[in-house]
């Protein structure tokens, strides 16, 4: 018996143009095997096997969803808080028992208000950041309401607006 050796076959047309690159050898295996000893590893500790980057993304997509929504309940108290304080406030400067002629009376009735528009400014702050659209309006309002309160006493005062018949024009009270 004769063993003939056998010619490798022709290259074809398309192995033999200029276009082609040249073949680069292909490794045997392609198993990691440290990869493949740490995942034994972990089975053989009773662990879960690692979680794939697709997990972990949706993990982490998970937890950065349950930080925002306990931050936006968190800011949304706060905010409920601060304007509920300056309605409140704003209702009752409405209803204010005290004459706002002159004196000490005026001094405390335009720091009311003071404080009713510094409020109201730092309530519509806190509610555009925290993306709250009606609670802004109602702060925006609040502010507002504060400006016309206390330009009805300030604007008589230095000259600007005729006084309502029987207001005080004067910051200080005669000494009868």
């Amino acid at each position: 018996m004769r063993f003939v050796a056998a010619l490798p076959p022709k290259p074809s047309r398309s192995e033999t143009s200029s276009t082609s690159a040249p073949r680069q050898e292909v490794p045997l295996s392609e198993i990691n095997w440290a990869v493949e000893l740490r995942k034994i590893e972990r089975e053989f500790d009773g662990l879960p096997p690692e979680p794939s980057p697709v997990d972990r993304r949706q993990q982490r997509d998970a937890e950065r969803r349950e930080a925002e929504r306990s931050d936006f309940a968190s800011a949304s108290l706060g905010v409920y808080f601060r304007l509920t304080l300056i309605l409140c406030l704003g209702v009752c400067i409405a209803c204010w028992p005290y004459e706002t002629t002159c004196g000490f009376r005026l001094s405390g009735y335009i720091a009311a208000v003071l404080l009713l528009v510094i409020a109201g400014i730092w309530t519509a702050a806190a509610t555009f950041v925290n993306h709250m659209p009606l609670r802004h309006l109602t702060a925006i309002l609040v502010v507002l309401w504060g400006l016309i309160l206390g330009a009805a006493q300030v604007l008589p005062r230095i000259g600007y607006a005729n006084p309502a018949p029987g207001r005080s024009t004067s910051w200080r009270c005669d000494a009868d």
